[in-house]
Order: structure tokens, then sequence, then C-alpha cells
């Protein structure tokens, strides 16, 4: 019972460092195998079920976070095209903007003005990549 208690705390452990769903369902399985343990008499067959309820777990966490990651693309396909207005240029150069209810941070290789039209071309990081409508 103990060593499914030390491997659950370890999944957990690696999937919070991790990026992305990585062990977590090791994790979940481990813990029901630590619960389900003392009902089973052989290691052997703790192990069987454990890797039986991983597989399980991973293709449930698999269309998961697939309906997650497309829900996520809509969302950039969304602001993608939009036009905004420069509401003011930051300290460092960054121009705020106001878009779909947010305030954003957007660059350009263009020289935008205050008060100017720019239209949203993509996404990098947690910035809007802007470029200048001709008038």
């Amino acid at each position: 019972m103990l060593i499914w208690l030390g491997a659950a705390v370890v999944f957990f452990i690696i999937e919070a460092a991790v990026p992305g769903l990585v062990s977590l369902w090791f994790g979940i399985a481990a813990a029901i195998t630590m619960i389900v343990s003392p009902f089973i008499k052989s290691i052997k067959y703790e192990f069987y079920f454990f890797i039986i309820l991983s597989a399980i777990m991973f293709f449930l966490t698999r269309k998961i976070s697939k309906s997650w990651k497309t829900r996520k693309k809509d969302r950039v396909d969304r602001i993608r095209g939009s036009i905004v207005e420069i509401k003011s240029i930051n300290d460092k150069g960054f121009y705020e903007i106001y878009l779909d209810g947010k305030n954003w941070s957007g660059k350009s290789s263009e020289d935008l003005e205050v008060g100017e039209k720019a239209e949203v071309i993509g996404i990098e990081g947690i910035r809007l990549i802007l470029k200048k409508i001709e008038k």
C-alpha cells in the first residue's frame, strides 16, 4: 500500500513540474490502486490493476484534453483578424489596446500612433501581433 502512495506522490510531482498532461493518469491510477490494494492478494495483480487503470485513465483524459486544446485554438482564431484601436503606448514601447472585453498589449513591426486602427494578425505569448491598416 505504501508503494502505491509513493508512486502516486511521484507521479503528481512530475505532473506539477512538467507542462501538459504527462503523468496525471498514472498518479490517479496509483492512488486508486493504493485504496484497492488491501483487497488484492498479490503485488503482481496489483500491478496489473494499475496498468489497466492507467490505460483507461489515459484514454479518458486524452479525449478531454483534445477538446480543451481545440477550444483554445478557437479563441485564438476568433481574435485573429479583429480590428483594434491603439489606446496608448507604454514605457516599453508596446501598444495598449482593448479587445474582447480585456486590455491587451500588442507589438508591431510598423510604427503605430495612438488612435490608429490595426489588425490582429497573430498572438505571440501574451501579446497580440498587430499590422497597420492602410487608409
